[in-house]
């Protein structure tokens, strides 16, 4: 009896280390860690827990208070800005190996977006607390998220600038001119 307690402890801690295994390759892929070294990726990895969520199942809502920064792992999700579930628009979508939530890590405000599932999902998720024991993980992840926020920034502003454009040239053709 005790071998076969053993040999289920041992499969089962060979199964955990596969599984680290592969969300350590799957973390060192992942933009938002570009520059962290192996020992950054475990330390990262020790923190985080993964949850699983169903089809169109909301992970969170704007105006939400939020700690946590999450890496789709599986799934599809939408992001998703509007007054209500009932007048919301689609403003993004989010596959594997994306993340989202990363302002909460950044300032402690409500959420700016909701986040819906489109497929069911799996997900790791990283709360900002559990980051004050990090310091070192945590300065280089906020560079990161620095520059993630500042790409956002960028392509926000191209599609503002766009649409300014449609409604000029829009107007000018009604004005006749």
């Amino acid at each position: 009896m005790t071998s076969a307690v053993h040999y289920q402890e041992d499969h089962e801690s060979i199964s955990r280390s596969r599984a680290d295994a592969l969300l350590l390759r799957l973390l060192s892929q992942v933009h938002l860690f570009s520059g962290f070294h192996r020992t950054d990726l475990l330390d990262v990895l020790r923190v985080m827990d993964k949850n699983q969520f169903q089809a169109e199942e909301y992970i969170f809502h704007e105006g939400d208070l939020g700690d946590y920064l999450y890496i789709l792992i599986s799934g599809e999700v939408q992001v998703l800005k509007g007054q209500s579930e009932m007048h919301e628009i689609e403003i993004a979508k989010i596959r594997p190996g994306e993340t989202f939530g990363e302002m909460a890590l950044v300032e402690h405000r409500a959420r700016s977006a909701s986040i819906r599932t489109m497929t069911s999902c799996t997900v790791l998720r990283l709360n900002g607390t559990s980051l004050a024991h990090l310091p070192k993980v945590t300065s280089k992840l906020h560079l990161n998220i620095a520059r993630l926020l500042a790409n956002r920034l960028r392509i926000s502003n191209e599609i503002i600038l766009s649409l300014l454009h449609q409604t000029h040239s829009a107007k000018h053709a009604i004005e006749g001119g």
